[in-house]
């Protein structure tokens, strides 16, 4: 039967049971026939009306292992597992091969917090269980492990489901959470490959391989388990996707432009913001900002609310020097990251730029309040003050900088760059001896800074001086 006549039928008999009860007589209905009145309020989420069909229907089919299982089903979801439980029980007594008497039961139990009854219950469905069914059975014993906090068995439990049936969707990606949210990569790897041994042909495996590597950052594996899985399926896109993902994070731009392409063109469904959010960024690194801009508005005609394509935006236009534009779209990504250090400080450079300074002082004031505490950001900071002249604000800042994460040597790189800009040769040999003797193989970073210094003998001097 088609889905619209299903559901023609569901209304039609739910509209004889209103008309019953608001007769107030007592009509008879067979099984079929309260099993769609069931489904018919299920799916206008109305369980006070399903409750009533239930108990309707158990009046005249006193036996039905089926309504029972239901009204014990409203109860649960009505908050009363106590009450559910005779319910379920009486279940189980006419109908004992219901898996989902089983499962329910376990749900009630579980939200009494009685876990050991809920295993034993579902332990007792596995005995009777066929193979085609256990894995499900495996995934509800997962589920109450999860509500003990037992993580270790609920990945135990996962692999059993997923030993049993490889290619079970909803197994994998719990498989694929579960490692990844505790940090157990390597573990997944070697049971996926073990997995993979077993089952060649399932490309959620090779999918979730690709993914335990990619967070391993061994990104050649990943990317050769992710080629597999296209393999398998030439129109698996998500597949497609995560390969673009990895190239990119490999710098291999071109060819992450290709596959995230065919990531589009193989896509069937909506959802594509993330991936011509990607290919935007490959053409931002290849430095075609044309192409990254015609990306990342893409995006935003999509989901408006994507800021980070507005931030994006912004860094596009200020590298073309359309710099009212990059305000315009930096304003855009502020309104929902007014917290965020670097947007804050691209804000504070495209003020600078558009002569806009004491605006641009107020951003930099604004990133300051993040209480950024990496040296890359407060490096990054004096970098765009030293590039629209305020050296000495930069010193004073990096000066007064409390670094805690990062290499601490490019506090003093810059420091010795910016003293020299401002003709301060000895302090600025003196910041520069103390950042060799914490990280001598950064030197390049002074001259990446300020090119004009690579002239300098003294600077030369010093340098070999502390090679040896």
């Amino acid at each position: 039967m088609k889905r619209k006549n299903i559901a023609r039928e569901r209304q039609q008999f739910a509209r004889q049971f209103e008309r019953m009860l608001h007769d107030k007589n007592n009509y008879f209905f067979d099984t079929y026939a309260y099993e769609r009145i069931m489904e018919y309020y299920e799916s206008k989420v109305n369980f006070a009306k399903a409750m009533k069909a239930a108990n309707c229907a158990l009046e005249q089919h006193p036996f039905s292992a089926f309504f029972l299982l239901k009204k014990g089903e409203y109860l649960l979801e009505m908050k009363k597992p106590n009450q559910a439980l005779a319910y379920l029980e009486k279940a189980l007594i006419f109908d004992p091969a219901d898996l989902r008497v089983y499962f329910i039961t376990s749900d009630a139990y579980i939200e009494l917090e009685e876990y050991d009854r809920a295993l034993e219950v579902l332990h007792e469905a596995a005995t009777m269980s066929d193979k085609n069914e256990l894995p499900d059975v495996y995934l509800e014993i997962a589920d109450v492990y999860e509500e003990m906090e037992k993580p270790k068995m609920v990945l135990e439990y996962l692999k059993k489901s997923l030993w049993k049936a490889p290619r079970h969707i909803e197994a994998q990606g719990r498989f694929q959470f579960t490692t990844e949210i505790n940090g157990w990569d390597n573990e997944a790897i070697l049971f996926l490959n073990k997995l993979s041994d077993k089952d060649p042909y399932a490309k959620s495996i090779w999918l979730n391989l690709g993914n335990a590597y990619c967070n391993l950052e061994q990104f050649e594996h990943a990317a050769e388990a992710y080629e597999l899985a296209i393999a398998i399926d030439e129109d698996f896109d998500l597949a497609y996707e995560e390969l673009g993902a990895v190239y990119y994070k490999m710098q291999q731009y071109p060819l992450a432009i290709e596959i995230l392409t065919e990531a589009i063109k193989r896509n069937k469904m909506l959802g594509l913001e993330s991936t011509y959010f990607l290919l935007g960024k490959c053409y931002s690194e290849l430095e075609d900002y044309h192409q990254a801009i015609y990306h990342f508005n893409k995006v935003l005609n999509m989901d408006n609310t994507y800021f980070e394509a507005n931030f994006e935006l912004a860094c596009c236009h200020v590298q073309l020097s359309n710099f009212q534009l990059a305000l315009k779209h930096i304003n855009k990504g502020l309104e929902e990251n007014a917290n965020d250090f670097d947007y804050r400080l691209t804000a504070a450079n495209i003020l600078f730029h558009l002569q806009e300074v004491d605006k641009a002082h107020t951003q930099i004031e604004l990133a300051l309040k993040t209480k950024p505490q990496s040296a890359e950001d407060w490096v990054t900071l004096t970098e765009v003050l030293f590039q629209n002249d305020e050296v000495e604000i930069a010193i004073e800042l990096l000066n007064n900088a409390t670094i805690s994460v990062g290499n601490e040597a490019l506090k003093f790189y810059h420091l010795a760059a910016y003293s020299f800009e401002l003709g301060k040769k000895q302090q600025a040999l003196s910041y520069l001896a103390e950042a060799l003797s914490i990280d001598y193989n950064s030197n390049h970073q002074l001259f990446e800074i300020n090119p004009a210094l690579e002239k300098m003998q003294d600077v030369h001097d010093l340098i070999q001086l502390y090679k040896l």
